[in-house]
Formats: structure tokens, sequence, C-alpha cells
């Protein structure tokens, strides 16, 4: 069991994590302003992945059960995209894919589960405690709650819709439908998260917000012939 004095140290491993994600979204839209059009790259995908794995690191320290169910998967459809833009003789049936998703999920909630034994009143969907916060700062109002649920829904959805749509293509791309949710998901995040005072979950959605409407910008600019 981890003491709340430790996950408050620890609290700052999200903060690489979170410049991880910051930086995958600056990359590409320099490399798309460059491009003039909407471009992903192979280091677009290797950079998610890094952020992922410290990402659910620290949502499990920290025991954000929904996070790191959501971060879990996210790590499994960035692992994909690489995969499909490797040879198509090299990529993985997509039943494998599912069974991954699956796999994620099962192993997450058992690690919940089992960390919940040694402390039952654990809640799994707990507010992280830094220095900076006062007591009444842990009741979040019913109505910032719903906000939260629906932007993080909404942040994280961007992925499946932008796998699914990768799927059917057989190749890893960015869609206007991507980054149209990506903007108004991280308008949601980023205020609750300010709400709450985590400014980790704050720092990657702000970061993105000129680069998705620049994104959406190029995809939507007249083609010169």
């Amino acid at each position: 069991m981890l003491e709340e004095t430790v996950r408050q140290a620890l609290y700052p491993l999200g903060w690489i994590a979170s410049v991880a994600f910051g930086a995958r979204v600056l990359l590409q839209w320099l490399g798309s302003e460059w491009k003039k059009e909407c471009i992903v790259t192979r280091g677009y995908w290797q950079i998610s992945l890094f952020a992922y794995i410290l990402f659910y690191l620290h949502t499990f320290i920290q025991f954000q059960y929904h996070m790191c169910l959501i971060i879990g998967c996210n790590g499994i459809l960035a692992w994909r995209n690489l995969n499909l833009m490797q040879p198509k003789e090299k990529h993985i049936a997509l039943s494998q894919v599912l069974i991954l998703l699956a796999s994620s999920c099962l192993a997450t909630t058992l690690f919940f589960g089992i960390e919940s034994l040694s402390n039952p009143t654990l809640n799994w969907f707990r507010i992280p405690v830094t220095i900076w916060q006062q007591k009444e700062d842990y009741a979040v109002p019913l109505s910032w709650t719903i906000v939260g649920c629906i932007g993080i829904a909404l942040f994280s959805s961007r992925f499946w819709v932008q796998w699914w749509m990768a799927e059917q293509k057989h190749k890893s791309y960015l869609s206007a439908p991507f980054w149209w949710i990506s903007l108004v998901g991280s308008i949601l995040t980023v205020s609750y998260f300010s709400r709450i005072k985590d400014p980790i979950n704050v720092v990657g959605p702000m970061l993105g917000l000129i680069p998705y409407i620049r994104n959406l910008m190029l995809i939507y600019a007249p083609k010169k012939s």
C-alpha cells in the first residue's frame, strides 16, 4: 500500500508525461506547418507511447481508476498506429488489437483491486492531493464532475475515432473529426482540471489548443492546383 505522503511526493512524475504529450502535439504541428498539410509521423506515436507509459504509472500511483483505464487503452492504440505504419504484411489482425485492449482493462482493474485490498477505504476515483490544495478543494460540485467526465470522455474518444478510421484505411492518419473532438474535449478538460487544481492534467490539453485549430485550418484550406 502506498502512503499518502508517498503519493504526494511522486505526483511530479506526471509532469514528465504532460511535457511529452505537449511536445508530440507541438512537433506534429510544426511538421504540418512545414509541409503545409496535416501530417502524422512515427515520432508522434513513439512519443505518445512513451508518455502513456509514464502517465499510466502516474495515474495508478495517484489512484485514478478512470484515468488509468483510459490511458492504458490509448497506449495500445498508439502502438497500433505504429504497427499500421509498417509494411502491410506486418500488420497484426484487428482481433488481436481487441484482445490487447480487453487485457489492458482487465489488468488495470486487477491492479486497483489488489491495491484496494490493503486499503478498502481508498477511493478509486481519487482526486490527487498536493501541497497547494486546501481541504475544501477536495469536494467537487456535481456540475463540475459532469463537465470533467464529458471532457475526459471526448478528449480520450478522439483516439478511438482516429483508430477506427485508421483501421478502415489500413494506415495511420489524423482526420478533421479527430481535431474537432480534441478541441472541444481540451476546452472542457482544462476547465475541469483547473477547477480541481490538478495542473498536470491541464498542461497537455492547454498546449494543444493552437495546434488543434491550425491543423483544422490546414485540412480545410483550399488545395493549390
